[in-house]
This record gives structure tokens, C-alpha cells and sequence, in this order.
């Protein structure tokens, strides 16, 4: 197991919600008791996410050592766990999980985007299960969610650090001029000086590769015309933040979800700070503009968004065809109890829910004294075969 060594983001409220409704359909679409999210706190294991329900014995903030865990045994191997039955299995019969009834698991590890574990993701359930591909798929899919938001954390951070150090050095400059343009012109972002009229002065080479405009070209242009930003959302012009830098003399920040379009008609999703340039009296002399290209985190989101989409739209699609099916449809247990009917099972069977929830199915359809039901053909069903 890789121990973590140095300090890791906060995990910001927005993610945890997002964790949250993401353990919430595991349990839902698995049909178990308990969805987790477990974090490693040497030398615990901590319930960072756990789903929302009545029946789930675990709680956020919960803790427990690791020794002897389905989880520890996951993070150690760096492997996927799949126990149908602990009770069956003389390795599992000291395990903490055991003691709150919890006999199945699958679970998979989870890592920062160094190498570094995080923790797990993980269902269990009070009885014997033999989760379907179908199942441990979709764990696949989220646990993919899971560290594309842990990669996103990371960037961000880093993002705002360099955006911090940025602004702080930008500020300790702006009275020696050029001193200023020395270390503007070997930062890693793009740099737009302009005077009092909103007229470009100086452009660094990012800015140049960016903008598609060299300084030849842009000096003495309108700042406009070569940083042109819409809103990425409408696709409508934005303010530039120099004429309110000159119009407020304060430092202004781009919204979210900013387009610079290029000379060349690439377009960047961007961020960026806009600071005024005063004289030894305090007076605003001109801007300075710093900006970053944050294109790879702006896809990274919205690719994030277009996944949560999709599994909604699964969702409805399934329950959908489930409720509307032309064909009776009941779903079972792995002990073949029936958990839930359509309305063409009820039409065509005459049992409401209420009636059968919770037999076995072939005592519903068997016609007393006749036996019809081929109970062998249930049997290997529910082995796995297909029948």
C-alpha cells in the first residue's frame, strides 16, 4: 500500500455533494444496504461517504483500524475484492464488517492522480450476493468519476497557488516598471500591459501564442480588439476587465467559464486578474493584465457533467422500460424472492406488489397440486447460467 506523504487538498463541498448522490445510486441500482466511499487515515479507515438510508450501519466520520477490513485487503492488493458469502470463508471470520451483518462486499481501490492511495469505494449487503457484471461495472464507471474529481482538486489548487503568487508578485512590482517586465516576460502566463487609454504596451510571449498576436502587431491596438472574451456559456461578448480596472481602479477577476477567441479563431477557456498600474502618488497609470489557459480543467468538468447526465438518463430509461414493458417483468432476489412487478405482471398475473413482494417467485406462478413451475431451471438462473 502507498502511504500518503505530503499534504492533499481539501475535498471542497461541491464534490462531496456530488460523492454523495453518486453513493446514493450505487445503493439504489445495487439494491444493497450500504454504498461507501472510505478514506485512509493511517492507521483507520474513515467513512468519508456513506448512502443515505435507514438500513446502513455506517456513518460519515465513522472509524475503524484497518487490520483485518475488506477494505484493507483491497487497498493492500491494489485489486477489486468480490465476497459473495463471508461466513463461507474462514479468512473473513474475524472481520469488524461481520459484526454489523455485513456478509457480501465488492469493493475497488481509489487513488490521487500521483499514485497515492485515497481510500476506497465500496456496497455490501446483509446476505449473499453475486454481484453482476453489470454491477462491478458500473463501481468501474464511479470509481473513474471519483479520481477524475480528485485529479480536478489537485489542478485547481495548484491553479490557485500559482494564480496567488501571481497576483502578490504582480503587486510588489507594479512601481518598478522594468523590473516588471523582466519577470512578466518569464512567467508561464499570459501578459497584457496597457496605459490609461486601454492601448497594449507590452505583450509576453504566451499572451502572443494565445491571443495570436504578436507585439509588433497589437502594440498600440485597443485591448479589446486583441483579448476578445465571450461568455463560453451564451457565446455573448464579456466586459473586458481593463476598462473596469480603469473605470474602478481595482483588481478584477474574469467570471467563470470564459472564452478568449484567438486572432485564428481557436477559442481558450481562460482565467484571469486584472490589476491597475499606479505611479509613486497612487494614480492609476494603466493596467496590467495576467491571464491562464484553463482549457484541459474546463473539459475535465464538463465532462464530469456530461457523465452524471448520462447515468440519469439510464436511469429513467431503465425504469422506464420496466414500468411500460409490453411483457410481464419481475425482479428477484438472489434467493429468487420477488422484490418488484410491472403493471403487465399484475395485469396478466392478477397479484398486486403488496400481495408477492417477498416470496419466491415460483410459488406465485406453480398452480397447486400441479407443479407446473420448473424450479430446477430457477436454480441455475440463480447459479449463473443462462436459461
Amino acid at each position: 500500500m502507498t502511504k500518503p506523504t505530503d499534504i492533499k487538498p481539501e475535498i471542497s463541498k461541491e464534490v462531496i455533494e456530488n460523492w454523495q448522490q453518486t453513493v446514493n445510486v450505487i445503493a439504489r441500482i445495487a439494491r444493497v444496504p450500504s454504498a461507501l466511499i472510505m478514506k485512509v487515515e493511517p492507521p483507520y479507515m474513515k467513512v468519508l461517504i456513506a448512502s443515505e438510508g435507514e438500513e446502513n450501519p455506517y456513518q460519515p466520520e465513522d472509524k475503524d483500524d484497518m487490520d483485518g477490513l475488506y477494505c484493507e485487503h483491497v487497498i493492500k492488493t491494489g485489486e477489486s475484492l468480490n465476497i459473495p458469502n463471508a461466513l463461507l470463508d474462514e479468512d473473513w471470520e474475524d472481520n469488524p464488517d461481520l459484526e454489523l451483518g455485513m456478509i457480501s462486499y465488492f469493493g475497488l481501490p481509489l487513488y490521487w492522480p500521483d499514485g497515492q492511495v485515497f481510500g476506497t469505494i465500496c456496497i455490501l449487503d446483509t446476505r449473499e450476493r453475486h454481484f453482476s457484471q453489470d454491477i462491478t461495472d458500473l463501481m468501474e464507471r464511479f470509481k473513474d468519476t471519483v479520481e477524475l474529481h480528485l485529479k480536478m482538486l489537485v489542478q485547481q489548487e495548484d491553479i490557485g497557488r500559482i494564480q496567488d503568487d501571481l497576483l502578490e508578485r504582480t503587486k510588489d512590482l507594479l512601481d518598478v516598471r522594468n523590473q516588471l517586465f523582466t519577470t512578466l516576460y518569464s512567467i508561464g502566463d499570459g501578459v497584457i500591459v496597457t496605459d490609461l487609454d486601454g492601448k497594449i504596451t507590452f505583450i509576453n510571449n504566451v499572451a502572443e501564442d494565445l491571443t495570436g498576436w504578436e507585439y509588433d502587431q497589437a502594440e498600440n491596438l485597443p485591448v479589446e480588439q486583441v483579448f476578445k472574451i465571450v461568455s463560453a456559456k451564451t457565446g455573448e461578448k464579456v466586459e473586458n476587465p481593463v476598462n473596469q480596472v480603469l473605470e474602478n481602479g481595482v483588481i478584477v477577476g474574469l467570471a467563470n467559464e470564459t472564452t478568449l477567441i484567438a486572432r485564428d479563431g481557436s477559442n481558450y477557456q481562460i482565467a484571469d486578474t486584472a490589476a491597475p498600474i499606479r505611479d509613486h502618488q497612487d494614480r492609476v497609470t494603466g493596467t496590467v493584465l495576467v491571464f491562464s489557459d484553463v482549457t484541459a480543467e474546463y473539459n475535465y468538468k464538463r465532462e464530469l457533467e456530461n457523465s452524471q447526465q448520462e447515468l440519469t438518463y439510464k436511469q429513467n430509461w431503465l425504469s422506464s422500460l420496466f414500468k411500460n414493458s409490453n411483457d410481464a417483468i419481475a425482479r428477484v432476489d438472489a434467493d429468487h424472492n420477488i422484490l418488484d412487478i410491472n403493471q403487465k405482471f399484475t395485469e396478466l398475473f392478477g397479484y398486486s406488489l403488496a400481495e408477492v413482494k417477498g416470496l419466491d417467485l415460483d410459488d406465485v406462478l406453480d398452480r397447486p397440486g400441479e407443479k407446473v413451475a420448473d424450479r430446477l431451471k430457477t436454480a441455475s438462473f440463480l447459479a449463473g447460467n443462462q436459461v
